[in-house]
């Protein structure tokens, strides 16, 4: 009796390390699962991408641009991607499951150890108490895990996907495969009061309002303005694109309803010297549950045809003047994202492709810690000014405190002046309840500085 009892024991103990083993391996399969897919997606959009380029060089190349020029500067575009983050979000997931398991073993055991009744005579039912509390605790660690590294699996997915697009460049921005013609292309005012934005759209991407200074005499007529492509931030974006200008809307009080207003807060420094591009994640939560290619497909798309519309548009509604306009001229030195909530932590992605001059950055909600060392590389003098609120309610002002940090530091000396930190202790707008401090966007779209700032760069 003695012997099989003790071969029971025995065998039900080999039983439960083979089913906490089976255990740990499907959990680290179900978190390595969004990294598997990351990969496979990675090898098929750079593979599409190849596959499209090759087909469609030679009918829409520039005659300047070469071969060997597009070779080069995909080569390195690809070598400066952000496929490291990705394997290091990989790293990060298989370390956070180990010392979760080591954490759940070391309290457990622990528990077992200091338990008041823990002895070699501990009743059979107080130790399947204690095995039962150790499974409970290792599935509860599991999960919260599981909730805390969703939003950096999505933000990893996202950074990869940017592989798929670095081969574009402002001189290929025409080699793109694009069905866009000017006859199924959308063109209305926002309103019928003398409203200051067009809609434009790319079928391919995204619709956008779009803001063009007037003429000015502070400037010449023919003189390449600067861009501001405005990302806005999460909301149920069901509503047709005129919401991102209604100022009592889901995004009232920001940047294109700002302008829509024409009020006395709107600075004369952005009405006069920026074009202002505002997409839209119509049908979508935010852009952060897009792929970072479609953005930049969207912004190169506007440099050539978006920018032509607005044009076409303008001359449109001036045939009944008798004063001419002058054509529109971008500036592709002067690029600059303006990023609020979700908005802010995609253009922090963005700006490590290095096509923009700078950023204003409000609200940033990147919740993964420190960036990887690649990206922070990648970010290195880029001039960013950031927004943010201690009592943010939605986004810890930590995550922006973090972000400065670091960069600052990957700058060295020069850290503190490209690096610019507006961190505000009381919601400058008196924004209370579920969005309280999570005003900065409202704020720093009003502020003349930030404007007279960029024009600086």
């Amino acid at each position: 009796a003695t012997a099989a009892a003790a071969t029971y024991h025995s065998l039900k103990r080999c039983n439960h390390e083979k089913n906490k083993q089976q255990r740990r391996k499907r959990h680290v399969i179900q978190q390595l699962f969004p990294t598997m897919i990351i990969q496979f997606s990675i090898i098929m959009a750079v593979t599409k991408t190849t596959l499209a380029s090759s087909s469609s060089w030679g009918n829409v190349m520039h005659s300047s641009c070469t071969y060997h020029n597009i070779k080069t500067s995909s080569r390195s575009s690809l070598s400066s991607s952000l496929f490291a983050f990705a394997s290091y979000s990989k790293r990060q997931l298989t370390q956070q499951r180990r010392h979760s398991w080591a954490m759940t073993s070391g309290c457990s055991e622990s528990m077992h150890n200091h338990h008041p009744s823990s002895s070699s005579s501990t009743p059979a039912s107080e130790t399947a108490q204690l095995k039962k509390d150790k499974y409970d605790r290792s599935e509860h660690i599991g999960s919260s895990n599981s909730m805390m590294g969703r939003r950096k699996a999505t933000s990893t997915f996202a950074l990869a996907s940017l592989i798929a697009t670095s081969t574009l460049s402002p001189s290929s921005a025409s080699a793109m495969p694009t069905t866009t013609t000017t006859d199924t292309t959308q063109k209305q005012e926002v309103s019928t009061n003398n409203n200051p934005l067009q809609i434009i759209t790319d079928p391919n991407t995204y619709s956008s309002l779009v803001y063009i200074p007037p003429p000015s005499n502070n400037r010449s007529s023919k003189e390449p303005l600067p861009v501001i492509f405005y990302l806005h931030g999460a909301g149920q974006n069901k509503l047709p694109i005129t919401n991102l200008a209604n100022p009592t809307g889901e995004h009232g009080g920001l940047l294109p309803s700002l302008i829509a207003s024409k009020s006395n807060e709107v600075p004369s420094s952005l009405l006069e010297n920026f074009i202002v591009v505002c997409p839209y994640a119509q049908d979508k939560r935010s852009f952060y549950e897009e792929p970072r290619s479609k953005l930049l497909s969207f912004m190169e798309w506007f440099m050539t045809d978006g920018i032509k519309q607005a044009q076409q548009t303008r001359d449109e509604e001036n045939k009944s003047s008798s004063s001419s306009t002058p054509p529109i001229e971008i500036n592709r030195n002067k690029l600059f994202l303006f990023g609020f909530s979700d908005g802010a932590t995609v253009s922090i992605e963005l700006l490590t492709t290095r096509k923009f001059a700078g950023g204003i950055i409000a609200a940033y909600g990147y919740s993964g810690g420190v960036l990887p060392a690649r990206a922070l590389e990648r970010l290195q003098r880029i001039p960013l000014w950031v927004f943010h609120c201690k009592e943010d309610v939605i986004f810890d002002v930590k995550f922006s405190d973090l972000l400065v940090q670091s960069l600052r530091k990957v700058n060295g000396e020069n850290g503190e002046e490209l690096i610019r930190y507006t961190r505000y202790d009381r919601d400058q707008e008196g924004f209370t309840g579920r969005v309280k401090g999570h005003s900065v966007g409202i704020t720093a779209s009003k502020k003349k500085e930030v404007y007279d700032w960029l024009l600086s760069l």
